[in-house]
């Protein structure tokens, strides 16, 4: 198997985000060289393959755990506010915010 065939294999078991920060990293950090390349992508693949294998990520995504009765009294806080307030988000500015998410013009969250 060619050295090209081998880095394809490593490319692919790659998510597309970790791909694309390897080949910017390489393009502009380097000379060009295939080494320089092949060094990255071994890097990448090995932290991919620990945070994988890392049983103690965040699955929540970054919200609270809480438990049904915790999130009917937060909705009921957020209600309250609401009413209080008057004070919300239209949905259209939550949709352009999500759509940006991910993309080279990345909107801030709304408030």
């Amino acid at each position: 198997m060619s050295k090209i065939d081998r880095m394809i294999k490593q490319i692919e078991t790659l998510p597309d985000d970790r791909v694309k920060a390897v080949v910017l990293s390489w393009l502009t950090a380097s000379d060009g060289s295939f080494e320089v390349f092949e060094k990255k992508l071994a890097d990448e693949r090995d932290d991919w393959a620990e945070i994988e294998n890392d049983s103690e990520l965040d699955t929540t995504v970054g919200f609270p755990n809480l438990t049904e009765e915790e999130m009917q009294q937060e909705d009921m806080k957020r209600w309250e506010e609401y009413c209080r307030t008057g004070h919300s988000i239209p949905q259209h500015k939550v949709a352009e915010w999500l759509a940006s998410i991910g993309t080279e013009r990345e909107l801030p969250c709304p408030e």
